[in-house]
């Protein structure tokens, strides 16, 4: 079987289409076995994904984020988010992810419902969530998802209705109102996505660390430290031939 690979952009935007323009929702199976190095690739989107695991164990990680998740919880992704998924231990990783663009929520920019009850949550600093179902207003939550799941080619209108009910209670009990971005923080997540794309694009290449840092116009020392503090963001998901060498 030929290993999966999400396609991306030369932005790290995935280029997979979704649904259709009348209905853009789609659920996806997928197995991380299934994928090139058992994980699925650096990539964003623009649509809302929420993913329940039915087996193993998965780590999932933005720039800023890291989670655990076990069977049969789940976990949210807002759009715009540089992420990517991968086994935490050996073994099958299943599960099963709803992709679907924020418009079903919301109906158009500027509503009612696109200020109180979307863009006020996925314009915040946080993009990932972590339901372990553990909390008393997860059930409700989760009886969505399952129906979902269980009826994925039902009718749209109640599908839609599921969404919005799922998405109100997170808005209601979920998601949080984190401080905005301070500037150094954003220059410092714009410069590792910049490199986790350099990498994306010349990972079968052989290139020093002296190359690395004249990409980005940094010094040896500043792009050692930058690539130590970070370098397991950077070299999560990609082939060890990304490591950027040690010397010249």
């Amino acid at each position: 079987m030929e290993e999966l690979f999400v396609p991306v952009d030369g932005n790290l935007n995935a280029t997979l289409s979704i649904g259709t323009y009348a209905f853009p929702f789609q659920l996806f199976h997928d197995d991380l076995n299934h994928y090139a190095n058992r994980c699925v690739n650096w990539h964003r989107q623009r649509t809302i994904e929420i993913s329940v695991l039915l087996e193993g164990t998965a780590s999932v990680q933005t720039l800023n984020q890291k989670i655990s998740v076990q069977k049969e919880e789940a976990f949210i992704i807002f759009p715009g988010s540089l992420h990517m998924i991968r086994r935490s231990q050996p073994g099958k990783v299943r599960y099963f992810t709803l992709i679907f663009d924020p418009v079903l929520l919301y109906g158009y920019r500027g509503s009612f419902f696109y200020e109180k009850y979307y863009r006020a949550y996925v314009k915040q600093e946080r993009s990932l969530y972590h339901l372990p179902h553990n909390q008393d207003w997860e059930p409700e939550v989760f009886q969505n998802l399952w129906w979902i799941y269980e009826h994925e080619h039902g009718d749209e209108f109640e599908i839609s209705q599921r969404l919005h009910s799922l998405w109100h209670v997170l808005c209601r009990e979920c998601f949080v109102s984190d401080h905005q971005k301070n500037p150094g923080k954003v220059r410092e997540e714009e410069r590792l996505s910049r490199m986790i794309l350099w990498l994306h694009e010349h990972y079968q290449e052989k290139f020093s660390l002296s190359d690395f840092a004249r990409a980005f116009h940094i010094s040896r020392g500043e792009c050692c430290r930058f690539f130590s503090k970070n370098h397991q963001l950077l070299t999560a998901g990609i082939s060890a031939k990304c490591t950027p060498a040690e010397s010249d």
